[in-house]
């Protein structure tokens, strides 16, 4: 969507106000000043609901972690070592300021100044990594045996310790979850659920929000409902309806209450995605990403059908993403000069995986034996594979020497989508191999290629055993 003067559109009450005139907003902020002087000169001291008291927003921008004041003032760049090819794609802070981010395989515990307080290698996923608010826990989603009979490999919920031990994971295709106080998370698997930490599987219950629904007609039986926040008062719910609507719902109590829809913010046109709403300590404002940066709303105490009085939504971080609001005030400090931790190693998690057990190392590996160019960009090549025993492997796609020199992307055998290495359950996986970003343009102007997918697993300091496969890919 275009930007800029010529870009300035105003939506109904329900809808959210993607673009604003440069020249407007000065003109706005300069009424506002205004104000303030008049009411300070008068005695009448006035504070914002976002300055009323201590609280932060802690998110991701040009690949680094950041922290700011909940208006945008303030910016702290957390970390330094984030870039396009290797950047932290989420974080999250616990009450006290603690932040857990995301990089490649790792869980990374940080200080506001940057200190790193621990690496944990998490190997087989780490995507939406969440703080409890008392700081103790951590959950994410990871690929594990979780899903089928019998199990077979697919993204799922994990719950970790701050100090990266496996606390267990949840059976089923749980994920983007989010903390309700400190022992219980909300999760999306088709809709919201609500589980108890600690708790056996069977405490993973449905959360009402869907079927028969209560939201407008907007949505349908068929919708995707995701990315649930839950105010700390547990009082109003934020989520994501197809990604392109961003839903609101009030509550008079906990789970298993059904809320009620009240109303929603979208783009009439229907192209902002909405993504990772965040409610504010006091559960009056809320934050959210879209493509152009980060933007609140004060909805005030009581959340009604008009979102606010109608209040329109402003963009306070051009180019975040991932806000996650905490009542930590933006004080970092100096910045350490002490080198970082030596990564922890994962332990076994509480909840083992059946088909695990001694005996013979085997590999198997399926995949198709021709794809396209165009999926494999896009959406990566899907493979499924195996193990009898739990080993420490890896899956990749492989392009050997000759294939890489006449695609310009090397004169060696290259490795261009890899998914470990690490310690692997035994049993089935089904794995997702995405292309590194370095590669895509020179498959984008390939016609054809010639690559192996191949699955490695080891025990020990044994013999590898390799599974390969020939696969033929065109435009």
């Amino acid at each position: 969507m275009a930007h800029g003067r010529s870009a300035v559109r105003r939506f109904d009450k329900e809808s959210l106000l993607n673009t604003v005139s440069p020249t407007v907003s000065k003109r706005r902020a300069a009424r506002r000043r205004l104000r303030t002087t008049l009411i300070v000169g008068l005695g009448i001291c006035s504070i914002g609901p976002a300055l009323a008291s201590a609280a932060s927003i802690v998110y991701v921008k040009d690949g680094n972690v950041w922290i700011a004041n909940p208006d945008g003032s303030g910016q702290y760049q957390v970390t330094l070592d984030g870039s396009s090819t290797s950047p932290y794609l989420h974080a999250s802070q616990s009450d006290d300021g603690t932040i857990v981010a995301n990089r490649g395989q790792q869980l990374f515990v940080l200080r506001q100044n940057g200190a790193v307080v621990r690496v944990i290698d998490t190997i087989l996923g780490n995507a939406n990594p969440e703080i409890s608010p008392d700081g103790l826990l951590i959950a994410h989603e990871a690929l594990r045996n979780a899903c089928g009979s019998p199990p077979s490999g697919c993204n799922t919920t994990m719950v970790r310790g701050i100090d990266g031990t496996e606390r267990g994971f949840l059976v089923g295709g749980f994920d983007q979850p989010a903390w309700v106080g400190n022992s219980r998370l909300i999760m999306t698997s088709g809709g919201p659920w609500s589980y108890v930490v600690g708790s056996a599987t069977s405490s993973t219950q449905q959360w009402l929000f869907q079927s028969p629904y209560t939201l407008d007609s907007a949505f349908s039986p068929t919708s995707t409902l995701s990315d649930v926040a839950v105010t700390p008062a547990g009082d109003k719910f934020a989520l994501l309806g197809d990604s392109t609507k961003l839903a609101l719902f009030s509550s008079t109590g906990g789970f298993p209450a059904q809320p009620s829809y009240q109303c929603k913010f979208a783009d009439p046109s229907g192209q902002t995605i909405f993504e990772g709403p965040s409610w504010s300590p006091d559960g009056t404002q809320l934050a959210w990403a879209q493509g152009d940066g980060i933007w609140t709303v004060t909805i005030g105490a009581t959340l009604n059908s008009t979102c606010g009085n109608g209040a329109t939504p402003t963009r306070i971080i051009p180019g975040g993403k991932g806000p996650d609001w905490g009542p930590a005030n933006v004080n970092p400090g100096a910045r350490p000069s002490a080198p970082s931790p030596t990564p922890t190693t994962p332990t076994t998690p509480t909840q083992p995986n059946p088909t695990a057990g001694g005996g013979k190392l085997t590999v198997a590996l399926t995949t198709p034996a021709i794809g396209t160019l165009t999926a494999l960009r896009s959406k990566g090549l899907k493979v499924g594979t195996s193990f009898s025993v739990a080993c420490k492997g890896a899956v990749f796609i492989v392009v050997q020497a000759s294939e890489a020199r006449r695609l310009g992307i090397g004169k060696a055998d290259i490795v261009i989508a890899r998914v470990g290495p690490g310690p692997l359950d035994a049993g089935a996986f089904t794995a997702t191999l995405k292309v590194g970003k370095k590669y895509t343009g020179a498959l984008r102007r390939a016609k054809r290629m010639t690559a192996f997918v191949v699955s490695s697993c080891v025990v020990g300091s044994g013999k590898p055993v390799v599974k390969a496969r020939k696969v033929t890919f065109t435009g």
